[in-house]
């Protein structure tokens, strides 16, 4: 487990398993909850889907169709890579929540309005800010200066 390597791979996969219009890596979304995440939980949330580094982004739709198998592996992914950087296994409800806000407003800013209810974002609304906007190598290096920098409050 390298932070390294996660922050490459993570800025290197596309959410929404590329059906987006533009490239909006996983990187950025981290980035993203860890700024909507109250100052003490800030490090665990851009934390949050590290384990997506060695598991990959899977729609939520896909995970729940490979089934067990694949939430044992993802979580047993999560749970090395929380106890590699002193994070407690599971999810933290302000750390969902910041997540929640940011799907809300990724949904926003993609362009991914539609008529279907997402039910996950049932009571959740886009926040005011924006998505951020960067390149690979932007996500990549803002993700390791930011780890850094939330290491150091952590």
């Amino acid at each position: 487990i390298n932070i390294e390597d996660i922050a490459w791979s993570l800025s290197m996969q596309c959410r929404f398993g590329g059906c987006c219009p533009r490239h909006y890596s996983v990187a950025e979304h981290s980035m993203f909850v860890a700024e909507l995440c109250p100052r003490p939980k800030a490090f665990a949330g851009l934390m949050h889907d590290a384990h997506e580094a060695y598991v990959q982004d899977i729609n939520t739709g896909f995970k729940q169709a490979l089934g067990p198998t694949f939430r044992h592996f993802d979580r047993a992914w999560a749970d090395a890579v929380a106890f590699h950087f002193g994070l407690t296994s599971g999810k933290d409800p302000d750390v969902h929540h910041a997540d929640m806000l940011a799907l809300a407003t990724e949904r926003r800013d993609l362009g991914l309005l539609d008529d279907v209810e997402w039910p996950t974002l049932k009571g959740y609304e886009a926040v005011p800010s924006h998505i951020p906007n960067l390149t690979q190598l932007g996500a990549f290096e803002l993700f390791l200066a930011t780890f850094k920098a939330l290491q150091v409050c952590n």
